[in-house]
């Protein structure tokens, strides 16, 4: 016996559901991660990283 699945992804190509998309996704991340470390360390970690995004995109 043969069956076929077909496997069809549907995602939008409006810019602002992708962007809800991708905010809800960084929410979710911050969420779990903020239950395993302190807020203290998150929010240098956070800090640090914003600050090295800012460099990147200088020196683009």
């Amino acid at each position: 016996m043969h069956m076929e699945i077909n496997v069809i992804e549907i995602f939008p190509k409006d810019k602002a559901k992708l962007n809800k998309i991708e905010m809800d996704k960084a929410s979710w991340f911050v969420n779990i991660i903020s239950k395993k470390y302190p807020k203290e360390a998150l929010n240098e970690a956070f800090s640090i990283l914003e600050k090295e995004l800012n460099i990147s995109k200088a020196n683009t």
